[in-house]
């Protein structure tokens, strides 16, 4: 989120991350060997890869709270505890694969003393969080309300700014902005008072954009980039390949289940509009009864269509199982952009006349819309739900990815948004 909160964080996070390495090489030794740490007996292999598994689960892990912080975010403390234990999980998970000895006791000690650390950086990063901005009060920069973090006060004219603002906001692209106010920008910017432009600061609040035009990404291109795009997809296929044995018995019980709840086929098939407009078969397991109509705008409240079983694997998301068949044939990725239906393409199109470049990307079985809102019911919610994705494209790249696959698993193990 732009702030001064950054550029002073800046300045802290790097000492605040050499002290935490050399911590996470040399505490947890202490406290799980006590005194035979000074031994020379002690310096084994087994001592020293557990020093550095702790010094690199810490670095990676601090490093990637940090990125996380950068994107909209109610709490991100929430994410301390499951960055933490995914982190060390592979780290373990490699010295086993290279067998390489390692130490039960320091890797445990290097996780507590983590996750004490990650949460001193992010005590670190809200303290004075609440900024006070002045607004230029043209154009975009005259919606915002003051909140927990900002307070928004409006100046007459432009002058100096004085001690207590911590930053300026202004609608760069109004056509009310005159050159006072534009040479006003210049000066606060020479001054190096923080300038913010009103649409990239109200999309750091609500991870949304405007959806009324394109929007390149951050770097002036309306391709997202094709290193990352083949990264992903060589990622998807990676873990598929990897945890096959343990999806595949469960879609076979939740395949066995279906059919014997309701009659009807286990699976569901639709055509979605896909990866540069291509339309494909997508494949989810049946949670509707076969002979029960419905409108194709997700129903609010009860919806009497959903059968007993649908509306486990709904609430969990485990009807979205069968899609990793999608993602094997390169139709879909495991993050993007929903896939719509035909109807809701049309009526996006023409709503949106730019619709189509939401298919600049691989759709995915989860994305930044799901993990955001949850289901979307009615036009209003498709319209977020559109501009949710466009800031998924605009942003797009691996920290948003993890970041998502964090918030995919809290969503499928609390129902988050679930119909």
């Amino acid at each position: 989120m732009p702030s001064r909160l950054h550029r002073t964080s800046s300045i802290l996070f790097y000492p605040y991350l050499a002290i935490g390495v050399a911590l996470a090489t040399s505490i947890p030794p202490i406290f799980a060997l006590g005194l035979e740490y000074w031994s020379v007996t002690s310096w084994q292999d087994t001592t020293a890869n557990s020093m550095v598994a702790d010094a690199l689960a810490f670095f990676i892990s601090a490093f990637a709270l940090r990125r996380f912080e950068r994107f909209p975010q109610k709490n991100s403390l929430a994410f301390i505890l499951p960055i933490g234990l995914s982190v060390f999980g592979m780290i373990v998970t490699a010295l086993l694969a290279l067998r390489f000895s390692y130490s039960i006791k320091i890797i445990g000690v290097g996780l507590l003393m983590t996750f004490v650390m990650m949460s001193l950086q992010h005590a670190l990063s809200i303290r004075n969080r609440h900024l006070k901005l002045a607004v230029v009060p043209l154009g975009e920069a005259l919606s915002f309300d003051n909140n927990d973090h900002y307070s928004f006060v409006r100046i007459a004219s432009p002058t100096t700014l004085d001690a207590t603002f911590d930053g300026l906001l202004a609608d760069m692209h109004s056509d009310l902005l005159t050159p006072d106010w534009e040479r006003f920008l210049s000066d606060c910017a020479l001054k190096r008072i923080p300038v913010y432009n009103a649409m990239q600061f109200r999309e750091s609040l609500t991870g949304k954009v405007n959806v009324r035009h394109l929007v390149a990404n951050n770097f002036g291109d309306l391709s997202p980039s094709i290193f990352h795009q083949n990264l992903k997809r060589v990622i998807d296929v990676l873990f598929l390949v990897t945890f096959s044995p343990v999806i595949l018995p469960v879609m076979i019980i939740i395949a066995i289940w279906i059919k014997v709840d309701s009659l009807g086929n286990a699976f569901f098939i639709q055509p979605r509009m896909g990866f540069n407009g291509r339309w494909f078969d997508v494949i989810k397991f049946r949670s509707m009864y076969v002979d029960h109509n419905g409108s194709h705008f997700t129903e609010e409240g009860e919806d009497h269509r959903i059968t007993k079983v649908g509306r486990v694997i709904r609430k969990y998301r485990l009807d979205e199982l069968p899609q990793f068949w999608n993602v094997l044939k390169g139709e879909m990725s495991l993050i993007g952009p929903r896939p719509e239906s035909a109807e809701l393409a049309r009526w996006y199109d023409r709503e949106v006349p730019f619709f189509a470049y939401r298919h600049v990307v691989r759709p995915g079985i989860s994305g930044w819309a799901q993990v955001m809102q949850g289901y979307a019911a009615g036009v209003d919610d498709m319209k977020d739900k559109l501009a949710y994705d466009f800031y998924y494209i605009k942003h797009f790249s691996l920290w948003l990815d993890l970041l998502i696959w964090y918030k995919t698993i809290r969503t499928v193990l609390t129902g988050f948004g679930s119909r």
